[in-house]
């Protein structure tokens, strides 16, 4: 039986034309189109993002057990994505398989900015109170019903990765989902300047759901992804990176529940006063405006190496610059209530022409540092520093002649901090041309 159907459901138009068997469909060419894909999204109950207009097609083969989408040509917004999708029903579990190939995607179209928004608590709620929230449970039970509904096999190439007009990157993602165990991996990313590589797991096959997050960076050029999350930020620059945390649990506030560590070399610029409430970016300020408060002056380089137990950061080691000023110094964070203390130790490059405090406490929380008076029987007192570093660190503090950019010292500290302590992976090598996907946007706890 052949047939045609059009048909039109608010702004959204269907076209289908094929042949339809007893069995089945034996061939069928399906479209889609529409002003918004959001509002497609409301239709079936999926947030999506708020872009168009929009327009998908594809040829269906439905079977008994299976439904085969391929040649599937979908545009929204300014991005293309192309591939196949099936499902097979013949299992226990339903088993869905992709294959998408993206030659153009901007990142503007992902909305990823709106999933942030609503990751996060909202207006008025204290880390305690939605930690104390009965709905926690129901959420991660709902997440492992999720898990456990079906499996899956996907993967998507990303030939070009755009940001405001500008190719940005280049990706290859996978994903597997099986019983409950799934693995998300980030391989062969490449952005102007350097490289990332990644990977998520999230184990919902047993009783407590477990996560594991791995991500390594290498010249990272965070700008453009720093503006799809909040597109009036000025914050842009380069990241090295090595990240491992484990969580024993999905609860919220979920970085109360980590362990692992984070060792970051940050190289920024566009650092200005709108930027201190993003990223925790508030002790970069700090460092350039209470330490080295010049107008000339900036914030050439922040190096931390951090372990992370139990939501707990404390520092290993700890260095910056700025253009008129070296710093050490010891943090702790609680990374379940943000609550930041710790010491800087800053030392003026040239003290003939510039002085600076011999010691100087922090506090408050990571969006929102202060700067502390420390106590006399503090200012003199070591710090507390990773025992194998401790002697370079001392020398890195107190060299001479270091230029008003001392980026170089910056690279030069994380290294040697970074061999000093236990073993980790080395940061990705390869072309230079990486984009990693955001976490966050996958799983918004």
């Amino acid at each position: 039986l052949s047939g045609t159907l059009r048909a039109t459901l608010g702004e959204m138009r269907i076209d289908a034309s094929g042949k339809l068997t007893l069995k089945g469909t034996e061939e069928l060419h399906l479209t889609v189109s529409g002003k918004r894909l959001d509002h497609l999204g409301r239709l079936a109950a999926v947030r999506l993002p708020e872009v168009g207009p929009y327009k998908g097609e594809a040829n269906l083969a439905i079977a008994p057990d299976s439904i085969r989408a391929s040649e599937l040509d979908a545009i929204f917004g300014k991005s293309h994505v192309l591939g196949t999708i099936s499902v097979q029903r013949e299992h226990e579990r339903p088993v869905y398989t992709a294959d998408l190939r993206a030659p153009v995607l901007h990142l503007e179209d992902l909305g990823l900015h709106v999933f942030v928004k609503t990751a996060g608590k909202s207006s008025g709620e204290s880390a305690g109170e939605i930690a104390d929230e009965a709905s926690d449970a129901k959420r991660i039970e709902v997440l492992k019903r999720r898990l456990r509904a079906f499996d899956a096999k996907a993967a998507l190439n990303v030939e070009g990765l755009y940001q405001e007009g500008q190719r940005y990157a280049s990706l290859r993602t996978s994903l597997t989902l099986d019983a409950g165990d799934l693995q998300v991996v980030l391989r062969d990313m490449y952005v102007s300047g350097g490289k990332a590589e990644g990977g998520l797991h999230v184990d919902a096959s047993g009783p407590g759901p477990r996560l594991h997050v791995r991500l390594v960076t290498r010249g990272f050029e965070f700008g453009p992804l720093a503006k799809a999350l909040k597109p009036k930020t000025p914050l842009a620059g380069t990241l090295d990176l090595s990240l491992d945390l484990a969580f024993k649990g999905l609860e919220r506030p979920l970085l109360g529940n980590a362990s692992g560590y984070i060792d970051l070399a940050i190289f920024p610029h566009g650092l200005s006063v709108g930027a201190a409430d993003y990223w925790g970016t508030g002790l970069l300020h700090v460092l350039q405006l209470g330490v080295d408060p010049a107008a000339e002056s900036k914030l050439n380089c922040a190096v931390g190496v951090f372990d992370v137990k139990d939501g707990t950061l404390s520092s290993r080691a700890f260095f910056a610059d700025t253009t008129r000023v070296r710093i050490i110094g010891e943090l702790q964070a609680n990374l379940a209530t943000r609550q930041l203390s710790g010491r800087l130790s800053p030392h003026a490059k040239n003290p003939g022409l510039f002085t600076v405090a011999p010691s100087i406490g922090i506090a408050g929380t990571l969006e929102s540092p202060q700067v502390m008076v420390t106590p006399a029987s503090l200012i003199t007192a070591p710090l507390r520093l990773f025992l194998p570093i401790r002697a370079f660190s001392q020398d890195w503090v107190n060299a001479t002649g270091v230029p008003p950019d001392g980026s170089a010292g910056c690279r030069a500290a994380f290294k040697q901090a970074r061999a000093l302590g236990p073993e980790k992976p080395a940061a990705p090598t390869g072309p230079v041309d990486a984009f990693t996907n955001v976490l966050r946007a996958i799983f918004p706890f």
